[in-house]
């Protein structure tokens, strides 16, 4: 007996037991959840409590950060895939993310020039193992999120900071939490609201953030945290590398 028609008679098996009469052969029913909300929302904010308690400390990056939108764009500009983007709130025009895997920034970490391919939505962070960055994630024009996005960042564990569903981001909105604020890897950005995270800049490299909707992601809803270049540089020194 095949190994695969094996684990369909056990799953069958198994699947009949579980309905409690293991001699019926009709399709199962199910009951919808009592009490139980279909909206895509994280865990309650106020119930994420650490037990490995932290502070964090003020942004370094501005008063309460940088802020950067999500934006969707279906007109197929600049390329047909392209039609989310995650840029900073002052950029100009739209940018999805598009990488060249034959020639990552990685082989770029020695480029002192502080510019870089716009596609490539690099966001320089460049500052001390004991500052704190924050990041206000948010939708186009503070209005609207196209849906709710899990935010995953590469290279941290981060600190919610705040989280706010359907209320459009604005600065006099802000209360955010130093004292002992949850610790993730992956936030979700509600939809039409906004969440604030912080991390540590004590992990020099290229962090690519990014929405964990895999579709999303490669539609171009991400973009890539540079941290503090020259050490990185010095880790992996790209001079080393050799192209081609």
């Amino acid at each position: 007996m095949g190994r695969r028609k094996l684990w369909d008679q056990k799953w069958f098996k198994w699947l009949r037991a579980d309905r409690h009469d293991n001699t019926s052969t009709s399709d199962p029913t199910s009951e919808p959840w009592n009490n139980i909300s279909k909206r895509c929302s994280d865990e309650t904010y106020s119930s994420l409590k650490p037990m490995r308690p932290w502070v964090v400390g003020q942004a370094v990056n501005g008063n309460d950060g940088e802020e950067f939108d999500v934006t969707l764009n279906t007109s197929a500009i600049p390329y047909p895939l392209g039609i989310f983007s995650l840029e900073p709130a002052s950029a100009s025009g739209f940018t999805p993310l598009q990488i060249n895997y034959s020639d990552p920034i990685f082989f770029h970490l020695d480029n002192v020039t502080g510019t870089w391919p716009k596609k490539w939505v690099v966001v320089p962070e460049n500052y001390t193992s004991t500052d704190w960055v924050y990041l206000i994630l948010t939708g186009t024009g503070k209005k609207t999120t196209y849906g709710a996005h899990p935010i995953h960042l590469h290279g941290h564990d981060f600190a919610i900071l705040q989280q706010v569903e359907e209320a459009p981001y604005s600065p006099e909105k802000l209360n955010l939490k130093r004292n002992n604020p949850p610790r993730r890897d992956v936030v979700l950005l509600p939809q039409d609201g906004f969440v604030v995270i912080a991390f540590k800049a004590d992990n020099p490299g290229t962090w690519l953030t990014h929405c964990h909707v895999a579709y999303h992601a490669s539609f171009g809803l991400a973009m890539q945290i540079l941290e503090r270049q020259a050490d990185a540089n010095r880790i992996w020194n790209a001079s080393e590398f050799v192209l081609g």
